[in-house]
C-alpha cells in the first residue's frame, strides 16, 4: 500500500487524470462494474458531470442492502456537482429515505426539500410521499402535532388526483396516527378506506 501511495504521489496531475479516465473507460465497458468505484475514477479524472448519474446509481445500490450512510454520501456528492432539474426531486427523496435510518432531523429536512421540488414539478404523488416521510420523522422526534399536520397535508395534496397507491398509503399513515391519538372512530374509517384503496390498486 505504501509503495502504491509513493508511485501515485509521484505522478503528474495530468497523468493521474489520464490513468483514472482509462480505468473509468474500462469499468464503463464492464456490465458488472461497481458504480461507486466507477464514480471514484470519473471524479478523479475530472469528469464530474459524467459522474453524477453513476453516483446516483451507487446511492440506489447502497440503499438496497441498507448502507444508508454510503447512499447519503453519494447523493450529497451528486448534489454538490449539480443535478438536472428532472433528477433533483428523486435524488432528494433517496437522500431523505436513507437519512431516515440514522438521522431523523436530516431526514426531515431532506424530505421537506424533496416535497418542495416535487411541488415545483407539479408531482402530487411524489410530494405526498415526502410529506408522509417528514411526518414520520416528526413522529420519531416526539412531535405529534407536527406529524399529524403533515400527514393530513400528504393526504390533501392528492385531492382530485386519480386513486393511487400513494393515496392508500397516505390514508393508512394518517389512520395509524389517529389511532395512537385515541381518535379510534376516525382511525377505523381511514383504515377501512385505505384497505379498499389497497385492494383496488393491488397494493
Amino acid at each position: 500500500a505504501l509503495t502504491r501511495e509513493v508511485v501515485y504521489d509521484d505522478l503528474l496531475v495530468r497523468e493521474r487524470k489520464r490513468l483514472h479516465r482509462a480505468v473509468a473507460a474500462a469499468l464503463g465497458d464492464a456490465a458488472s462494474a461497481e458504480p461507486s468505484l466507477l464514480a471514484h475514477h470519473l471524479l478523479a479524472a475530472g469528469e464530474s458531470e459524467r459522474a453524477v448519474p453513476v453516483l446516483l446509481e451507487a446511492a440506489r445500490r447502497a440503499f438496497r442492502p441498507s448502507a444508508p450512510r454510503e447512499a447519503v454520501a453519494a447523493v450529497a456528492r451528486a448534489l454538490e456537482i449539480g443535478l438536472p432539474d428532472a433528477d433533483l426531486a428523486s435524488a432528494l427523496e433517496l437522500q431523505a429515505e436513507a437519512y431516515h435510518f440514522f438521522d431523523s432531523a436530516l431526514s426531515l429536512k431532506a424530505a421537506l426539500e424533496a416535497a418542495e421540488a416535487y411541488r415545483e414539478r407539479d408531482d402530487a404523488r411524489g410530494r405526498s410521499r415526502m410529506l408522509r416521510l417528514a411526518s414520520r420523522s416528526h413522529w420519531l422526534r416526539g412531535e405529534g402535532a407536527e406529524s399529524q399536520a403533515l400527514a393530513r397535508e400528504a393526504l390533501d395534496v392528492l385531492d382530485g388526483e386519480p386513486e393511487s397507491m400513494e393515496l392508500g398509503r397516505a390514508t393508512a399513515h394518517l389512520a395509524s396516527l389517529r389511532m395512537v391519538d385515541n381518535a379510534s372512530d376516525e382511525a377505523i374509517t381511514l383504515a377501512e378506506r385505505a384497505i379498499a384503496i389497497g385492494e383496488r390498486t393491488k397494493d
